[in-house]
C-alpha cells in the first residue's frame, strides 16, 4: 500500500476505523469519511497517534454534491484516489418488525448503504487509476436473513448486486470491485444486541 492513497467511508469509528487503520500501517495515506466533524477529528487523532498519515473527509454520503466534493478534494490533497472502501451505513441495532417499520427508516438506510455506496464509487471510478480498488462492506444479512431487520439486509444485498454488475463495467478499466460480508464484530453497535 506504499504511495497509495485510501479513502473509507463510515471511518470515525468502528469497522471504518480499524479498516483505516489497517491500510495506514500497510502504508497508505488514509482520508477518513463521515458525517460528525468531531468524531473525524477524534479519527484522525487517533491514526496519527497510530503512525498512520490521514485527513479528514466529512461529507453525507447519500448527498451527491458532498460525494463529488469529498473526493474532489482528496484527489487535491494528495493527488490521487487508489482505494475506495465503502463502509459508512445505517446500522441493524434498534430492530424493527416489518409490520412497524417506518418507510422513512427504509429510505434512511437505502440513502446511506445503497445510494451512498453507488455514489462514491462513481465518483472514486471517476478519478481511480489502472489498478485501483473499490471494497464494499456487506453483511451476512445479505444472503441470510435477520429477524427485524429487513431493510438492512434489503440494502446488503443490494450492495452485492450492485458490486457484482460494477465488476464487470469497471474491469476493461483495471479497477477491481469486491464485497466483504462480515459476520457480527463486537464494537458499540452493537452492545445493546442480545447474545
Amino acid at each position: 500500500m506504499d504511495g497509495r492513497v485510501a479513502l473509507v467511508t463510515g471511518a470515525g469509528r468502528n469497522i471504518g476505523l480499524a479498516i483505516a487503520e489497517r491500510l495506514g500501517r500497510d502504508g497508505a495515506v488514509v482520508a477518513v469519511n463521515g458525517p460528525d466533524a468531531g468524531e473525524l477529528d477524534d479519527a484522525v487523532a487517533h491514526l496519527v497517534t497510530a503512525g498512520v498519515t490521514a485527513t479528514a473527509a466529512p461529507a453525507d454520503v447519500s448527498d451527491r454534491d458532498q460525494v463529488d466534493a469529498m473526493v474532489r478534494d482528496v484527489v487535491a490533497r494528495h493527488g490521487r484516489l487508489d482505494v475506495l472502501v465503502n463502509n459508512a451505513s445505517v446500522p441493524m441495532v434498534g430492530r424493527v418488525p416489518l409490520l412497524e417499520l417506518d418507510p422513512d427508516d427504509w429510505e434512511r438506510s437505502f440513502a446511506v448503504n445503497a445510494r451512498g455506496m453507488f455514489l462514491c464509487t462513481v465518483a472514486a471510478a471517476r478519478v481511480m487509476r489502472a489498478g485501483g480498488a473499490v471494497v464494499s462492506i456487506s453483511s451476512i444479512g445479505a444472503t441470510r436473513a435477520h429477524r427485524s431487520a429487513v431493510a438492512y439486509d434489503a440494502t446488503k444485498g443490494a450492495i452485492e448486486a450492485a458490486t457484482r454488475a460494477m465488476a464487470l463495467e469497471l474491469a476493461p478499466a483495471r479497477i477491481r470491485v469486491n464485497a466483504v460480508a462480515p459476520g457480527a464484530i463486537a464494537n458499540d453497535r452493537h452492545a445493546a444486541l442480545p447474545a
